[in-house]
């Protein structure tokens, strides 16, 4: 774990300074404004009295977890698609569902504390496939789903969920690939992508292509940077080498039609 901590006065108000021209889209923006009015307010008083401590501590016990108030200002989201691709980098999943025949999905999760922002970004992913060369009327692409809290949790979850494949073809893939990623989600990505582009072959049919999605698999997400001493490692050059050959040769969806026009 790497843990970026900013702690000066001089930094923090360049932090301050970033957020204010870059507003927060989640109820973290509610937290923000209470750390910049605590901390404003400490170092405009010259004399650190007993009051200022009690009004900061005041200000800090509403915040975070004892938060309960998270109304948003009017009109205050604003979704970007870098911003979203920067939330996509944190909080994004890409996912291949391999007891479903390797359904391919996209899901983005957060409380329900951010409906409204959950419901600005299904607006922004329907509003897409106007802006890319294959434009079509997808309709409605994004579901969502909920989770009620559990017993120790106060606010439960909200799913975005994308699984049309036209739409993850032809608008979601160009959306992602037009941006410059700068996490290692990118290789989820790719991987993903893959994936995708096996199946859109026929091969996730193949003993071959199963062997080599199962091992893209077996190093993604957790696993791509796993220290456990039971995770096999694969060696990705020659993965490589088998994806190559695989996405080059024939499709098994031609090669079927012709086996069956044979036997005819």
């Amino acid at each position: 774990m790497a843990i970026f901590t900013v702690s000066s006065q001089k930094e923090i108000s360049i932090v301050i300074e970033i957020f204010n021209n870059s507003p927060l889209n989640t109820t973290k923006h509610l937290n923000f404004l209470d750390f910049k009015k605590a901390f404003y307010l400490y170092i405009n008083t010259t004399k650190k009295t007993l009051n200022l401590k009690k009004e900061i501590d005041n200000i800090k016990n509403g915040m975070n977890n004892e938060r309960s108030y998270f109304e948003m200002p009017a009109n205050h989201i604003k979704i970007t698609s870098y911003w979203l691709l920067g939330f996509v980098e944190g909080e994004g999943s890409f996912f291949i569902s391999k007891s479903d025949n390797y359904r391919i999905g996209f899901g983005l999760g957060q409380s329900s504390k951010d409906l409204i922002l959950m419901e600005e970004i299904k607006n922004f992913f329907n509003n897409l496939s106007g802006e890319f060369p294959n434009k079509h009327d997808y309709g409605n692409v994004v579901s969502f789903s909920t989770i009620k809290p559990s017993v120790h949790q106060s606010y439960g979850m909200i799913n975005l969920l994308i699984q049309n494949k036209q739409y993850i073809t032809n608008v979601l893939i160009p959306f992602y690939d037009s941006m410059v990623w700068i996490s290692k989600k990118e290789y989820d990505y790719k991987d993903w992508k893959i994936i995708l582009n096996l199946k859109q072959l026929g091969l996730h049919y193949t003993k071959e292509g199963i062997k080599v999605i199962d091992q893209i698999l077996s190093q993604t997400n957790n696993n791509r940077l796993s220290t456990n001493k039971q995770h096999v490692t694969v060696d990705r050059t020659l993965l490589q080498i088998e994806i190559d050959k695989l996405l080059s040769g024939p499709s098994n969806f031609e090669k079927k039609t012709v086996e069956f026009s044979l036997n005819l």
